[in-house]
């Protein structure tokens, strides 16, 4: 009835809810008792899904493998030293050379740090690869004493027992220290070398050695540095340099003032000769001559008096050093004996001078002593020598 319909809510077409077909019931077998259906065990009908998307493959991180053509890249070969026997005693002597010598360099006293490493090297054979690292080390202390030469001799005896192979892959047995990369000390090796060229002033030289510290991933920034800093000295200034000097404008230089004309005087004042010019000028001119003869004539005294003090002072600071070259803590505290009274130093035990902060305190202060812009006015010649 339409009471009936308007009491029934409206459903719009999208909301209703589509009934789904029910499969048909399996129809019963009269002949045997039994459904046509198929059993458990049989195989279920196929449902109808909807296609599954194809997978998506990932690109794998593993590296591109190499063609079978290819030739496989032969890994360096270790060469097979003949490392010569040495006897246990000889063995502790250099092990306790080499740490005095580390001391000594630690210190500040480089050469004594050589005579140690060379201590080192003594009861070694030759062949021997403990003298690697010793040659690095006293090729290191020559160079901070300013031998760029002996510096060059250890580091080409230390790159001839590393050999072409430049130590890949060897190690050195230091014995409580460890096992140390061979390797690294290639790269000490060339890097001191190349710094002691430049000292020599064998640019290209250095720059090739630069170069193989560069390549070899030895150095980092220095390497670099060295490579461009010798490329430029043996090369001369890039084409970027010489256009950036020709782009310079020139300036034009300004021609010097005119003198200024000098005051007339009257004839009067010629013939009276009270001319106020001329006499100013010949006052000045008179005392300028006078200074002059002065100062060559201090100057004359100076020299006669430093001629005979020079035998007396040499002999004074040759006493006062005789014995102590290498050593600096002597030296600082036997200053006293070779300065004047009155200075103002104070002596220095040797007990106060076993720190090297102490040891750099009162050299600091003994160069203010006896320093030329520190001395007093009232010095004397053979103070200032």
């Amino acid at each position: 009835t339409i009471e009936q319909q308007t009491a029934e809510a409206y459903i719009s077409p999208a909301r209703r809810k589509k009934t789904t077909p029910k499969p048909p019931s399996p129809e019963s077998d009269l002949l045997f008792g039994a459904s046509n259906a198929p059993s458990k065990t049989s195989v279920a009908p196929a449902i109808s899904k909807k296609p599954s998307q194809p997978s998506i493959q990932r690109p794998t991180t593993s590296s591109p493998q190499q063609p079978a053509n290819a030739i496989p890249r032969p890994s360096p070969r270790i060469p097979k030293r003949n490392i010569p026997p040495i006897s246990p005693s000889a063995l502790r002597s250099s092990h306790t050379s080499r740490q005095a010598g580390t001391a000594s360099f630690k210190r500040g006293d480089y050469s004594e740090a050589a005579n140690h490493y060379s201590s080192a090297l003594a009861p070694l054979p030759p062949t021997h690869l403990l003298a690697i690292p010793l040659l690095t080390n006293r090729a290191l202390s020559h160079l901070k004493t300013g031998d760029p030469k002996k510096c060059i001799t250890d580091s080409n005896t230390a790159l001839d027992l590393i050999g072409p192979t430049r130590g890949v892959g060897e190690t050195i047995d230091l014995g409580d220290e460890g096992n140390k990369d061979m390797f690294s000390y290639w790269g000490k090796a060339m890097t001191r070398q190349a710094e002691a060229l430049e000292q020599l002033e064998r640019w290209a030289d250095a720059g090739a050695a630069w170069k193989a510290c560069v390549e070899a991933g030895v150095g980092g920034a220095t390497s670099i540095a060295g490579r461009n800093r010798c490329d430029k000295v043996v090369k001369g200034p890039g084409p970027q340099n010489l256009s950036a000097t020709a782009s310079r404008p020139t300036t034009t230089k300004r021609p010097p003032p005119k003198p200024k004309p000098k005051p007339k005087t009257s004839a009067l004042d010629d013939l009276s000769g009270n001319s106020a010019s001329a006499t100013a000028t010949d006052v000045e001119s008179g005392e300028a001559v006078t200074r002059l003869r002065a100062a060559n004539l201090e100057a004359e005294r100076l020299d006669d008096e430093r001629f005979a003090l020079s035998d007396r002072v040499s002999e004074r600071v040759a006493r006062w050093r005789n014995g102590k070259e290498g050593n600096l803590r002597a030296l600082l505290a036997s200053l006293d004996a070779v300065l004047w009274e009155g200075s103002g130093w104070k002596k220095v035990g040797m007990g106060e001078l076993i720190l090297a902060g102490k040891v750099k305190v009162v050299y600091m202060k003994g160069i203010g002593k006896v320093h030329p812009d520190k001395l007093p006015t009232t010095a004397t010649t053979e103070q200032r020598m």
